[in-house]
């Protein structure tokens, strides 16, 4: 874990990840992606799979090919993935994360900017949001599959900042995976390692580690406990 100094003071806004952040779904993904890997005579431990958590679909799909050298086309690929992950995947059965409509609220109370910036589809991001009746919580919303580069490439997160038009020292970014918290830090943002997911992955490289969403209150509004 870093040693980056975190100045409370100076908070604005928030950046979260979608998968595994706001809701626990990366579980449901790299099975999906072992399904296919397994269908395609290819047995994986779910350890190696991980590696390629947060980023986009398209960008796991051309890892796969290049790892596995397969015959199938990225877009290929891309598609069967997405079609396991929409079977395995019950919309009925996914929740927010514990304490996180409160911590929202109380984000929303004090006036913070709040986004997301999610390597899943944008489609896939509001659907989730809207059925959980979370989406008016969130000011922006920024999709790694509309016209950016998937993490670790910092360029959705520097796209964020730019929206949520504040300084990167009044913004702190919310990730649960190392491609996502190595693109939150290379855009020069205060990042906070999210180990609440059912799928727990080396969050190290964060500034501070969290395993609750309770202790991000404690930690922007230690006043207010």
């Amino acid at each position: 874990m870093n040693n980056n100094k975190l100045n409370i003071e100076k908070i604005k806004g928030i950046i979260f990840d979608f998968d595994g952040v706001i809701v626990d779904s990366e579980l449901i993904f790299i099975k999906s992606v072992q399904t296919y890997l397994n269908n395609k005579k290819i047995f994986l431990e779910q350890s190696k799979i991980q590696s390629l958590v947060g980023q986009s679909l398209d960008k796991i799909a051309e890892d796969i090919k290049i790892m596995f050298t397969m015959k199938e086309d990225t877009q290929t690929i891309s598609t069967d993935i997405r079609k396991l992950y929409e079977m395995n995947f019950d919309l009925n059965n996914i929740y927010t994360m514990p304490d996180l409509i409160s911590t929202l609220e109380v984000l929303k109370r004090n006036n913070f900017k709040i986004a997301i910036a999610s390597s899943s589809p944008l489609s896939y991001v509001k659907t989730i949001m809207q059925k959980l009746e979370i989406d008016h919580y969130f000011h922006y919303i920024l999709s790694s599959s509309i016209n950016f580069k998937s993490k670790p490439c910092p360029d959705i997160y520097l796209a964020a900042i730019h929206t949520l038009n504040l300084l990167t020292e009044e913004i702190i970014a919310i990730e649960d995976s190392p491609n996502g918290i190595k693109a939150a830090k290379a855009a020069g943002l205060y990042t906070i390692g999210y180990k609440g997911s059912a799928l727990i992955q080396d969050t190290t490289q964060a500034d501070l580690e969290i395993y609750h969403f309770s202790q991000l209150k404690e930690i922007l509004f230690p006043h207010d406990l």
